[in-house]
């Protein structure tokens, strides 16, 4: 992919920026006016090996004091141990409430960043550069921060806002394919809830590369927007539905992804979770046929997975979806009525569901050629 370089700087909400050739350009560091506290950068080995010496670089000439740590990439080290030790380098180093910690990598380095910046004396300043698609369109831009636990994924975490999120759309050059489609399911969730003319463009643009420059930066571009929307909405009136939409296929999704030891990419956890919930709404007679078949067939068209991984069981699933944290006694979640609508219910929009419902959608989604 050659070229993903939006032309000007395009301010999306007060602490959105898109900012194209950010390790080119120090003047976006005048959002860390302290020039006399240690600040923090924290990455990871493959975001380092690329780019790490670099952003460093521009701290420095800005008379920036910077250190920087590198963990290992992924999921295994959202733990307790990694956010332990980080939190006593970052005291060691002499850190102060007007330091800055800055998340420079992918939705791992996100939250753990973010978890940092909203514990270390109560709260610190926060800035995020996401580098993969997955972080620019969700977790960089969101406010919850959370390391996993041993039962399960997210369970550890706050909610709290970085000062600035900058997105650089060029940093998905060095992205894997895998890597690119990860980030395009939770495009395609936002299309699902809340966009049927995202989901038509993406539909009919399956049959291009995933790496093709203007329908990358035009999905960005359209779930940023889609997601301030939510944020704003839940931020504002505390509303119930704006929280769960981003949730959609995540109850199950995090299921998978926690008993599959992480082997299986976010997105890819994701894709699973919103067939299962088809497969719910369908049983439950709130969507019809074509609505349930086009979640699997968007989904495919993407080269995401639809089914359930033979080696995780029902069994095990049903008893990880209890530490969903809006499960309560039974799964909460929204359903979709048809593309780009969720359904509405006498309480409002949020379903109930039961074990033997979600067991049914689960044998019908592994039942399917």
């Amino acid at each position: 992919m050659k070229n993903l370089i939006l032309k000007k700087y395009t301010e999306l909400k007060s602490n959105i920026i898109f900012y194209p050739n950010i390790l080119y350009n120090a003047d976006w560091l005048k959002a860390i006016p302290e020039k006399k506290s240690p600040h923090f950068i924290l990455t990871d080995r493959k975001v380092d090996s690329l780019y790490g010496e670099r952003l460093e670089r521009l701290f420095r000439q800005k008379e920036l004091t910077i250190k920087r740590f590198v963990i290992a990439s992924g999921d295994r080290s959202k733990t307790l141990e990694v956010y332990q030790n980080l939190t006593n380098k970052i005291l060691s180093a002499g850190v102060n409430k007007n330091s800055y910690i800055i998340g420079f990598g992918g939705g791992v380095i996100n939250n753990i960043a973010g978890l940092l910046a909203s514990t270390i004396y109560r709260g610190i300043n926060l800035i995020q550069i996401p580098t993969t698609l997955l972080a620019q369109v969700d977790v960089a831009i969101d406010f919850k921060q959370a390391i996993n636990s041993k039962f399960g994924k997210n369970h550890i975490g706050s909610y709290y806002a970085a000062s600035k999120v900058f997105i650089d759309p060029s940093f998905l050059e060095t992205l894997s394919s895998r890597h690119i489609r990860n980030g395009i399911a939770e495009v395609v969730k936002h299309a699902l809830t809340q966009d049927k003319n995202l989901l038509r463009h993406l539909y009919s643009q399956n049959t291009k590369p995933v790496f093709d420059t203007n329908f990358l930066e035009k999905i960005i571009y359209k779930t940023i927007h889609l997601k301030i929307i939510l944020l704003n909405d839940a931020r504002k009136s505390k509303s119930l539905v704006a929280e769960m939409i981003p949730q959609y296929g995540h109850p199950v999704g995090h299921a998978l992804e926690h008993l599959s030891e992480y082997k299986l990419l976010h997105g890819e956890a994701l894709a699973i979770g919103m067939c299962i919930m088809a497969e719910i709404s369908h049983l439950l007679s709130i969507c019809d046929d074509s609505t349930r078949e086009l979640h699997y067939q968007i989904i495919k068209n993407y080269s995401l997975p639809t089914q359930i991984p033979k080696w995780i069981t029902d069994r095990a699933i049903l008893n990880t979806v209890k530490y969903d944290k809006h499960f309560i006694q039974k799964i909460r979640s929204i359903l979709i009525a048809k593309p780009g609508k969720i359904a509405q219910n006498e309480s409002g929009y949020v379903f109930e569901i039961s074990t033997d419902i979600l067991r049914r959608a689960l044998i019908l989604n592994r039942s399917r050629n």
